[in-house]
Order: structure tokens, then C-alpha cells, then sequence
């Protein structure tokens, strides 16, 4: 994606006009857990998650969420 490798940033730098997020701006669309820690780091209210890497990561972390008791 154009946005997230910086497309914005390098228009700028080349006094170039362009209409959208910077690098930095855009990672919060591009990466999800970038997201989730940062909503968590400025006490953003959010859904838990978990970060997994293999099916052991999926195991410890399936305790953490629940279903909607509705």
C-alpha cells in the first residue's frame, strides 16, 4: 500500500501537492496491531487482543476472550 510506505511523506519532501495520511499517520489503517498498542498506550478504549505468532500463542491467548453474555 502507496500509504503506508510513505507516498505522502516523499511528495512533501519533493514540494509535490498530494491529499492524504503520512507514513506515520497511516500505519493506525495499515497495521492493526500497531493500532491495538496504541489505543492501549494513550488508554483508548478497546476490544482485548493478542499478537499470534503460532498455534501455542493462539492457546494461551484463547482464555482472554469471552463471548457476549447478552
Amino acid at each position: 500500500m502507496p500509504l503506508n510506505l510513505g507516498i505522502v511523506d516523499e511528495f512533501q519532501k519533493r514540494g509535490l501537492r498530494i491529499f492524504g495520511p503520512t507514513k506515520a499517520a497511516a500505519q493506525l489503517e495499515s497495521s492493526k496491531s500497531f493500532a491495538k498498542e496504541f489505543m492501549q498506550r494513550h488508554n483508548i478504549p478497546t476490544p482485548h487482543y493478542a499478537v499470534c505468532i503460532n498455534m501455542d500463542d493462539v492457546k494461551s491467548a484463547l482464555p482472554l476472550f469471552k463471548t457476549p453474555s447478552w
